[in-house]
Order: C-alpha cells, then structure tokens, then sequence
C-alpha cells in the first residue's frame, strides 16, 4: 500500500472513527482510466457516487495531483460530486511524515 492510501485510509478513520467503507484506489483502475465505458471504472465512479463523504489524497508532481487523479476525475460531470462531502489532501511527494 502507498504512504498516500495509508495516509488517506487514517484520515477517513479519524474523522469517522472506522476505518473506511470502500477504498478506490486509481492505480488499479490503469489503462481503463484513459477511455469511456470501461466496467472497472464505472464500479470506482458508482462507488464514489454512492459515499457519504469522499477523501480525495494525492502526491504533489510539479504542484498539482497526478496526472492517474485527474483521468479518474475527469469521469465526473459538472457539479455531479457537488451532494457528496469532499476532504481534499495532498503533500509533498518524497515527503517523510509520519502519522
């Protein structure tokens, strides 16, 4: 597991105080996250739709998020997540924090 999943998964318990319900994790969406309709993506999608809240975690390349986030992100229409509460993270990559 990455430093930013465990990161994420710590965040969504506590804040809730459970471990999280449902976890996507891009990485494993790969090729599919590149063009419409692929069934693995349309799950993630389903499953992000369907959360009460969503955390949001990526590395910083070059001030931004990955380049994997934003073709998972792009899947969504306008204003579609604008009912699911969002928590947003990000840091530094090589960055050596400890939880």
């Amino acid at each position: 597991m990455s430093r930013t999943r465990a990161a994420a998964e710590l965040i969504a318990e506590r804040l809730t105080g459970t471990p999280p319900t449902a976890v996507v994790d891009v990485v494993d969406l790969g090729a599919g996250l590149l063009g419409w309709g692929d069934a693995a993506v349309a799950e993630a999608k389903k499953t992000v739709l369907e959360a009460e809240a969503l955390i949001v975690a990526s590395p910083t390349f070059k001030a931004t998020y990955t380049g994997l986030l934003k073709l998972f992100l792009d899947q969504f229409g306008q204003g579609e997540l604008g009912a699911t509460r969002r928590e947003p993270t990000s840091w530094p990559s090589g960055s050596q924090a400890t939880w």
